[in-house]
Formats: structure tokens, C-alpha cells, sequence
């Protein structure tokens, strides 16, 4: 019988060399595991699935010098004709800011525009309205046209 002399420190550095390899590679599959179970599409297709918000560009800000008829509640329709034709040939929205007075004064304000505009078949996605007070009485309409982001 040949016996063969083995080195103790030569078996057990291969022994630990191997353990290494085996924990790196478990740690590996774990980690995609991991990855695929939070997020299934982290590996393929997952590009075309990311949606990322575009951004809207100013047109233009306007100011209205005379909103109202008389009455102050009556939208003057012709005050109104520039931004309505934009805003039914143009992918385009509005928001529109009333000041000067009280604060439901405004808010009325603003909803008056809003149901005019809606009647000129503009679509309520395309219009933001809003009404606030100011510590003057002057009234103050002001328009802010901008680029509807596409989807």
C-alpha cells in the first residue's frame, strides 16, 4: 500500500478558497433573486416601461384689462376672443388667476371664466381657474398660455 503525504495548510487554504467562491456565487444569485422579486422588470423591458413626466413650456402670460361687462359678473366674450381662439386651435392650456377685491368675489370670477370657456368648447383638462384676495381693489386677470405635455 502507498501511502501519499498530504499538506494540512495546502487542504485547507483550497477548502477556504472554494468556500469563498461558493458564498460569492450564493450572494450573486441572491442578489438577482432579490432584485427580481422587488422589481420584476429590473432586467429586460424595463425601459419601456419607465414613464417620465414631460414638461410644459409658457407660451405667454396676459393680462386682461377689461374681463367683465358691467355688471362684473358677465365674461366680455371679446376680451376673451384671442385666448379662446388659442385655445381651440392650439394644444394649449390656461390658467387663469383673478385678483383685486375679495376673495369670493374672485372665486366667482374665475368660475365665470371657466364656464365661459367650457361653453367655447374647451376642454376642463386644458383649464385651471383660480380666485384670491389682494389687499387692492383693482381687478386683475391674468392668463398663462402653456404647451400641453404629450403622453
Amino acid at each position: 500500500m502507498i501511502r501519499m503525504a498530504v499538506d494540512d495548510t495546502s487542504l485547507k487554504s483550497g477548502y477556504q478558497s472554494f468556500l469563498t467562491q461558493y458564498t460569492a456565487l450564493v450572494l450573486l444569485v441572491l442578489t438577482f433573486i432579490i432584485a427580481v422579486f422587488f422589481k420584476p422588470d429590473a432586467f429586460g423591458n424595463g425601459l419601456k416601461h419607465h414613464v417620465v413626466k414631460p414638461v410644459s413650456f409658457s407660451v405667454g402670460i396676459l393680462s386682461i384689462d377689461v374681463p367683465f361687462k358691467s355688471d362684473g359678473l358677465t365674461v366680455n366674450a371679446e376680451a376673451f376672443s384671442g385666448i379662446t381662439f388659442a385655445l381651440q386651435n392650439h394644444d394649449l392650456s390656461a390658467t387663469i388667476e383673478v385678483t383685486g377685491g375679495s376673495e369670493e368675489e374672485n372665486l366667482a370670477r374665475s368660475m365665470e371664466i371657466f364656464k365661459y370657456l367650457i361653453q367655447q368648447n374647451i376642454p376642463t383638462f386644458a383649464i385651471r381657474a383660480y380666485g384670491r384676495a389682494e389687499s387692492t381693489n383693482k381687478l386683475s386677470v391674468q392668463v398663462q398660455l402653456y404647451e400641453d405635455p404629450k403622453d
